[in-house]
């Protein structure tokens, strides 16, 4: 889709070199000196953001097809929603059946995108993903002999399974390389701090994060199946 639309950018690099393309400015939606600059460019899609409210929406839709552009609208949800709680997932799925709905033949919206960045926000450690962690663990591995055989561990009980980097699992770490005489040092930043609770404990981070992309593409699935049937495909996702 994007190679189908003028693009807008500031960089000197050829488009093709580029992971993502889009304009987006950090300037009110509806600033009319931007708009025009953008327009005079040979904009003709802008990433457009602001209140997620159907009313400033609406406002700023209008102010970008007045100089003849159309909207990719930005992410429904946020990486910090994605739960396993049930009630959550079933308000995600009416808020995507409403968005839907007002988008439905809308010719000025060329994209509605679901989510950005993968675990750009600290995953949920609430009970229901901690519980639907240790239930991913059963289907996949069946007992836990068969879990601490691929593991290389000792637990006795599901419930002392932790989530990567969860306070809990963070505790026990500590303990574990305190015994070793070792001080469990994360780093500040989060690249290296996953990195720093990858090398930990590998089988179980790579186990944690199978489960947490399922959950995730679970919440792209309930949005995605919600938000076409309003919208009968008339915006693509």
């Amino acid at each position: 889709l994007v190679y189908s639309c003028p693009v807008y950018g500031t960089d000197e690099r050829p488009p093709d070199q580029f992971c993502a393309v889009g304009a987006a400015y950090t300037d009110r939606p509806d600033d009319e000196a931007v708009l025009a600059d953008l327009a005079a460019d040979g904009v003709g899609v802008v990433r457009l953001g602001g209140k997620n409210d159907g009313a400033s929406f609406r406002h700023n839709l209008e102010a970008v097809m007045t100089y003849g552009m159309k909207a990719w609208r930005t992410p429904a949800f946020a990486y910090g929603e994605v739960c396993a709680d049930p009630e959550k997932r079933a308000e995600l799925g009416l808020r995507a059946s409403v968005l839907g709905r007002s988008l439905r033949d809308n010719l000025a919206v060329v994209n509605q995108s679901m989510a950005g960045e993968g675990l750009s926000a600290p995953p949920c450690y609430c009970d229901h993903c901690n519980q639907d962690f240790r239930r991913w663990l059963q289907r996949r591995f069946g007992t836990l002999r068969r879990l601490n055989a691929a593991w290389h561990s000792a637990y006795d009980s599901w419930e002392s399974i932790q989530q990567l980097g969860s306070p809990a699992d963070v505790d026990m770490a500590a303990e574990r390389l305190k015994m070793m005489q070792v001080a469990l040092e994360l780093p500040p930043g989060n690249t290296e701090r996953w990195q720093r609770l990858f090398e930990l404990d590998p089988p179980r981070a790579m186990a944690w994060r199978r489960w947490h992309d399922d959950l995730l593409l679970a919440w792209y699935r309930d949005f995605a199946v919600a938000f076409k049937r309003e919208n009968g495909g008339t915006v693509p996702i």
